[in-house]
């Protein structure tokens, strides 16, 4: 099986979890009059970080042996 060659999470998981707990975060300073908005918030936080994953380069130390 293919092994990273450090120990460190790769660049690409790191942005996705930080967009994550950023849109999560947003959420809880949202108005209570954007309840349409927060209806779909699972769907919104799996969208951004699906797209910020995408978008992300991988890093140099981030090669596979």
């Amino acid at each position: 099986m293919a092994q990273m060659k450090n120990a460190a999470p790769a660049q690409k998981v790191t942005a996705t979890t930080l967009a994550a707990a950023v849109v999560t975060l947003a959420f809880g300073f949202m108005p209570e009059g954007l309840s349409n908005v927060v209806q779909f918030k699972a769907e919104i936080i799996v969208v951004v970080t699906f797209i910020a994953g995408y978008y992300m380069p991988p890093a140099k130390r981030d090669a596979v042996e």
